[in-house]
């Protein structure tokens, strides 16, 4: 069969299929007259105003007023205007509301026809419903905006890098951030400019990268950069990239997330470990140095006190007595070095007197003036209002001549390398008042039993060669220096007798600039309500040169050699002397021998029962008993304190017989009632 064009389908049914498109494509035809009377209306715009719900078909329209057949979201009778005004409007997006309550949107093609007939004019509209595509393309536009909002007040940072050459499409306000740039500064920028940003070593992988992007092959890669200000790391950030699609086309995505705070929280904690590392490598070798030195301290006993025994039995003017004399001289140099151990150990010899630290750095000053350049200018910054300590003179003064003595030897050694001179070259004296709280001593002194509280503050400050980090890090230890000629415990000496006063000791050194010393002396109200106080005299003098005679002395130590110069010592001070080689012997001895000791000569570190044990039971066998204490260690280590014990003394090995009689003595003028003598 052959077809003829126009046989099929007919003018009717092609109407029909016309109609039946229109409505499947959701369009609408309509006319009204200029004043809004409907004159036609197809089924399309039957359906595109859902009006079957309130007429039974379009024709049931005529008639009616077409801004009645809907309700406007926008101006009433806006599309006739724009007509009646230009003739023919296209592409005019329209919202309304249907009578039903129905939110469409639609797209209009509107213009005016003429009947041919009449001469009515009328607006003819061709209108397609859009409902479905503007709900997409607001969904469309609301998750754009959701998600660039989410990019730009994202917490990370967030880089774009796009074309050749490569350059930032997208950079938020976070990354400008971590970048230390302006907030719009990156914006089109180059990016190989953002290289001068970084550490000089992740340079060269910041190019790599751009030229990957530029030539293809990017990667997912996570690294660390290092951000640069004024020559110094100011962040560190970790960062994540990796290629995407941005705009259709390739694109190298950054993520930078600030890592400053964790690297910083690191270090600080690695700084703790090692500080506490050092602490216990320190109080293991502070124990090794006491204990050496209570041992030195019993033989130099046995030696200094047997030296002078045999001195007294020579012509003072005889060649023995002169080589004795220097052996007496030899071990008060080793007594000396042993004091130092002490020191170190943080057990050294203390006197605690009431101490005012702006005075005593003065007059440490004045003494050391002869002994330091001239060209070192010494500047004193002092608060007016900084409490007392309690402390030993001798022993602080020791450790601002070391401090003083290292400051403007740094000095001098910098105006030495340097060949020239240098503009004010000194050493500054700070003293103020501050308070510690637990987390300062966390950090700078773990390991240290300092207590938190109010502490007076002496900073030594020189602006000399100061020290490489290496060199800091070791500068406490014992028998270490810089100095050709460095020997002896130094700064360790310092340490520990800060330490002996409840105290530390802090360095800060940049070499080429100078170092600071910061030395924390405890102040509280004890010092402060014996700011007042004035010396008690001096209750023995060099005239009792026999206080033992017609007494009865007891001497408990387990060291033989100790306890016969002891005895030997006593006895020539007019003693009645009894040997005890422990405590368990001691208290035997009270209870059986006659006459009844009036003194007691007690070693404080004995095995078996230790001398504060001793102490206790000789008490309670006889309670006024005149007891006078001696170790190689100090008055510290005591378990009691003597000021609340009656007739109780300490007396530190080695001890000169010039010595044990001044303390035998004050503790006869303390003993109540005295001692005959």
């Amino acid at each position: 069969m052959s077809w003829r064009s126009g046989d099929w389908p007919d003018a009717a049914e092609l109407a029909k299929i016309r109609e039946e498109a229109t409505i499947f494509a959701g369009v609408g035809l309509y006319r009204y007259l200029l004043d809004g009377t409907v004159i036609f209306l197809d089924q399309g715009a039957f359906d595109l105003l859902d009006l079957d719900q309130l007429y039974p078909d379009p024709s049931a329209v005529l008639g009616v007023n077409i801004s009645d057949l809907y309700t406007p979201v926008l101006k009433r009778g806006i599309l006739r205007s724009a007509v009646s005004a230009q003739g023919e409007v296209r592409g005019f997006e329209y919202p309304y509301r249907t009578l039903t309550g129905e939110e469409r949107w639609a797209y209009h093609h509107a213009y005016r026809v003429r009947d041919p007939e009449t001469g009515l004019e009328a607006v003819q509209v061709i209108s397609q419903d859009i409902t479905t595509l503007k709900h997409a393309v607001h969904a469309l536009a609301a998750s754009e905006r959701q998600y660039r909002s989410l990019a730009e007040q994202s917490l990370q940072g967030l880089l774009v890098i796009q074309g050749s050459p490569a350059t930032l499409r997208f950079a938020n306000a976070a990354a400008a951030k971590l970048l230390l740039r302006p907030p719009d500064a990156l914006q089109s920028m180059s990016a190989s400019s953002l290289a001068s940003t970084l550490h000089p070593k992740e340079r060269s992988w910041w190019h790599d990268q751009i030229r990957r992007l530029e030539r293809g092959g990017l990667e997912v890669q996570q690294r660390d950069l290092r951000v640069m200000l004024d020559g110094t790391v100011a962040r560190w950030l970790t960062v994540l990239s990796g290629p995407i699609e941005f705009q259709g086309q390739e694109a190298f995505q950054i993520v930078l997330v600030d890592d400053t705070a964790r690297r910083r929280a690191q270090a600080r904690r690695q700084r703790v470990e090692e500080r506490m590392r050092q602490a216990q490598k320190l109080e293991s070798l502070g124990v090794l140095a006491g204990g050496i030195a209570h041992d030195f301290n019993n033989l130099l006993a046995a030696i200094l006190g047997n030296t002078q025994l045999a001195a007294t039995d020579l012509d003072a003017g005889s060649t023995a007595h002169a080589r004795l004399t220097r052996v007496e001289e030899a071990a008060s140099r080793a007594a000396d070095l042993c004091q130092q151990l002490l020191a170190y150990s943080g057990r050294g010899s203390f006197s605690k007197e009431v101490l005012d630290l702006k005075a005593l750095i003065i007059g440490t000053s004045e003494l050391l003036r002869v002994s330091i350049s001239s060209a070192i200018r010494l500047h004193y910054s002092f608060d007016e209002q900084v409490p007392y300590i309690q402390g030993d003179a001798s022993q602080i003064r020791q450790v601002f001549m070391n401090l003083l003595i290292n400051a403007s030897e740094a000095v001098v050694e910098l105006r030495r390398e340097v060949g020239a001179e240098v503009g004010d070259a000194g050493v500054r004296f700070t003293v103020r008042a501050c308070h510690l709280d637990r987390s300062f001593l966390d950090e700078h002194s773990p390991g240290e039993t300092v207590e938190p509280g109010p502490f007076v503050l002496v900073e030594v400050e020189d602006n000399g060669v100061g020290m490489r980090p290496e060199v800091t890090a070791q500068v406490f230890e014992p028998f270490f220096s810089t100095k050709f000629a460095g020997r002896g415990l130094g700064l360790a000496a310092v340490k520990g007798i800060m330490a002996g006063h409840g105290g530390l000791i802090l360095v800060e050194s940049e070499f080429g600039k100078g170092s600071r010393f910061c030395c924390y002396f405890p102040a509280g109200a004890q010092a402060l309500a014996l700011a007042g106080a004035t010396p008690e005299p001096d209750a023995a003098s060099d005239t009792a040169l026999h206080p033992g005679v017609g007494r009865v002395a007891l001497v408990v130590d387990d060291d033989p050699a100790v306890r016969e110069m002891a005895s030997e010592a006593l006895d020539l001070l007019g003693f009645e002397v009894l040997q005890a080689e422990s405590g368990h012997d001691a208290i035997r001895m009270l209870g059986q021998v006659a006459p009844v000791p009036n003194l007691v000569l007690l070693d404080l570190t004995m095995p078996g029962l230790s001398g504060h044990e001793t102490f206790v039971r000789l008490r309670e066998l006889q309670p006024d008993l005149p007891v006078l204490f001696s170790s190689g260690f100090d008055e510290q280590t005591l378990p009691i304190d003597l000021c609340n014990e009656r007739a109780a003394a300490f007396l530190q090995k080695p001890y000169r017989l010039a010595d044990l009689g001044r303390a035998i003595a004050a503790l006869n003028a303390a003993a109540e009632p005295p001692l005959e003598t």
